[in-house]
């Protein structure tokens, strides 16, 4: 403790020289952990972004013939996909998109209007499969509730059809009769066009027709903490128990987020070796402020020394003050990046993203402190191994 008095003592006997040396390293440690904290931040907003458009990570995609399939009611199908899948805890959406007619316009039929609209028939949980941000109301309900329906809309889909609560009339296939279906929820799903998400068994209750002779649609399958090799071996046990043959079974990863990974990590290498330089730099001032220091209190040192201080106690002294200053703003260069992520980051993100505000990433803490305490240590060697070498003499031919 006493050491550490000695070295606080003499670090406020310095200020300027001192304040000038933790402004260096504090700028160098704020500028590494602002790399680590800013790549974290980014890497889940790609994340992010690829989940919200094709699937959570692992997430496989592939084609679902159901006319290949034979007659299997909807039911079925949907209650034997989702057997295989939930049985690994995972979970899994059938997609078909059509082309309808929708209508927001009250009145008769004779008076009303009719714009093609893109449906996304959905059976299983989509919104589990797929990262979408509920902005109003709720998500679809489960397969079995047919009746009395309801949809879902996109953002862009909210300006053209109205918001949860509205009313709007669909007719699934050519010369049926529309049928009315409210607006439950307004989603953001990353998708730039106006988009309807419907219920498939749902549709098929209304229209039984809206399912063409021979019905195309996609598969999706997540499986939490899985691989992609165990994902595509669930989809085709499933196709298997639908009666496709496995080997005709081709499942594949959408989208191209390896590929964004690596671009970012290139990204991230190339501003930590300049956060490096700058942790070089103030290492160099700590270093250069120490010798120019033990210059001038070499009459000082010589006279510790003649009072009886070892040459161990001299070398602890010098060590200590680098140490404790590159240790102090190590922990205020945290405490900025901390406040930066915990409070400025929330309020930047928009909430439609599909990004959920990030956590503080303890690596950053942690190469911060490590660079800092190393910065200090190195910094302050040299001037204590000289210090440690003054001799009480000196201060008797000086």
């Amino acid at each position: 403790m006493r050491l550490i008095r000695d070295a606080l003592r003499d670090m406020r006997a310095h200020r300027i020289r001192t304040a000038l040396g933790g402004l260096s390293l504090f700028l160098a440690l704020l500028s590494l952990a602002g790399t680590t904290v800013v790549g974290t931040v980014v890497e889940d907003l790609f994340v992010a972004r690829e989940e919200q458009l094709n699937g959570r990570v692992p997430t496989l995609a592939t084609s679902l013939d159901i006319g290949s399939v034979g007659a299997v009611p909807l039911d079925e199908l949907i209650s034997t996909i989702a057997a295989e899948i939930r049985a690994r805890d995972g979970e899994f959406a059938i997609i078909q998109e059509k082309t309808v007619q929708v209508s927001s316009t009250p009145g008769d039929e004779l008076t009303r209007e009719y714009v093609d609209g893109t449906v996304s028939l959905v059976a299983g949980r989509l919104d589990q499969v797929r990262r979408l941000p509920v902005l109003e109301g709720r998500w679809l309900d489960s397969d079995e509730h047919v009746y009395p329906g309801g949809i879902v809309v996109n953002m862009a889909g909210r300006e053209v059809y109205g918001g949860v609560g509205d009313v709007v009339l669909l007719q699934g296939s050519p010369h049926a009769t529309a049928y009315p279906q409210r607006i439950v929820g307004v989603i953001s799903d990353g998708v730039g066009g106006a988009m309807i998400y419907q219920s498939l068994s749902s549709a098929v209750h209304f229209q039984p027709h809206v399912i063409d002779a021979v019905f195309s649609s996609e598969l999706l399958v997540h499986l939490p903490g899985e691989t992609v090799r165990e994902v595509a071996g669930a989809i085709r046990d499933a196709s298997a128990a639908l009666g496709v043959p496995k080997d005709s079974v081709q499942p594949a990863v959408k989208g191209d987020l390896d590929s964004l990974l690596g671009n970012l990590a290139m990204m991230e290498l190339g501003f930590g070796v300049v956060s490096g330089v700058m942790l070089l730099v103030a290492m160099l001032g700590l270093l250069n402020i120490g010798l120019a220091t033990f210059r001038e209190r070499a009459r000082e040192l010589s006279l510790r020394r003649a009072l009886g201080a070892t040459r161990l106690r001299i070398f602890g002294l010098v060590v200590a003050g680098t140490t404790l200053l590159s240790l102090g703003v190590a922990v205020i260069a945290i405490g900025v990046s901390y406040l930066a992520v915990a409070w400025l980051t929330p309020r930047l993100i928009d909430p439609a993203s599909a990004l959920a505000p990030p956590g503080y990433p303890m690596l950053a803490a942690v190469i911060s402190l490590s660079a800092s305490f190393g910065a200090g240590l190195i910094g302050g060697l040299a001037p204590a191994v000289a210090a440690a070498r003054t001799s009480p003499t000196r201060l008797l031919r000086a």
